[in-house]
């Protein structure tokens, strides 16, 4: 993981993260090993997202619980997550340890960084966990906060951008879906979604494949970057883009202004029968959300075919 990180050669794929799921895995990772040393690892359920590669985040937070059992000797370890302000998440690994004197805090997130020997002080080796941890929140725009006080234990938090529950079910699936024979690598797409976490979410998932992507999150912005770019192969559209516009009044005015019509799908949670019917009376294929990758995949092979 050094190595990696000192190469530059780690790819970040951005999605929305269900907090709730990550903190189930690192559990069901570490428990045992908790329990070994006749610890107790307590994780609080949270109905929490946040903007992050889960399988970056979920590297961090399994080396923070490593560090939190290998230098705890009684107790327990504790993960939890909370709001921080109004669009931030903390992800917190407490320690009922001894604690790191204030003098170190910095220290201990140096490479290969050792204090002294000192008989029974296991908690100031802290080696290299740490100092990946701090070069991997570098590398995904988050923030790493230490609080201890000697014998009182420790506490280390993830800060980090929250994002809605959002519609696209890519949290994991993005992250771990390898890219496959290419079947779709090189469509020229444009999403359109006023969401920017979820538009996001899609753009780096369909990126990951190999498609261009342009974004807009308004009929404007679209209608902006038809002009600029020419046509996409594929029109991706959420239905509600807010303002009283419609994704289906967009893909209207796009196909209108190319004087084509342009492959288009909607996106839509929307389930009411007089919706239905018009998006089939449209003959717009729709996508229910949360859209499973397989099926946005599937779609994107059917309509370069």
């Amino acid at each position: 993981d050094l190595s990696r990180l000192d190469s530059g050669n780690v790819p970040v794929r951005m999605a929305p993260v269900d907090l709730n799921e990550l903190l189930g895995a690192v559990r069901t990772a570490l428990q045992a090993t908790a329990e070994a040393k006749g610890l107790r690892l307590r994780v609080r359920p949270t109905p929490l997202w946040a903007l992050s590669d889960a399988v970056l985040l979920r590297r961090m937070l399994v080396n923070l619980v490593i560090n939190a059992i290998r230098y705890t000797e009684h107790g327990s370890v504790l993960v939890a997550c909370r709001r921080q302000g109004g669009n931030g998440v903390r992800i917190e690994v407490w320690d009922s340890g001894i604690g790191i004197p204030a003098e170190h805090h910095e220290d201990v997130f140096k490479e290969f960084y050792q204090l002294a020997n000192r008989a029974g002080d296991r908690n100031f080796g802290l080696g290299l966990g740490l100092n990946i941890v701090q070069r991997s929140a570098h590398l995904l725009g988050h923030r790493i906060v230490l609080r201890s006080q000697v014998g009182c234990g420790t506490r280390f938090s993830i800060l980090l951008n929250a994002t809605p529950a959002v519609p696209l079910a890519v949290a994991s699936a993005a992250q771990t879906a390898p890219p496959g024979p290419g079947d779709v690598s090189g469509m020229r797409i444009l999403v359109i979604e006023d969401n920017a976490n979820a538009r996001e979410a899609v753009q780096g998932l369909l990126q990951s494949w190999g498609c261009s992507v342009q974004e807009a999150s308004s009929q404007a912005e679209a209608l902006a970057q038809l002009d600029a770019a020419g046509v996409p192969d594929l029109i991706l559209s959420d239905y509600h883009l807010g303002a009283a516009e419609t994704g289906m009044d967009c893909i209207a005015a796009l196909r209108a202004r190319a004087a084509s019509s342009i492959p288009a799908c909607l996106m839509s949670g929307e389930t009411h029968e007089d919706f239905l019917l018009a998006v089939k009376a449209a003959d717009i294929p729709l996508l229910h959300k949360p859209v499973r990758p397989a099926k946005l995949r599937s779609l994107l092979r059917h309509m370069r075919t």
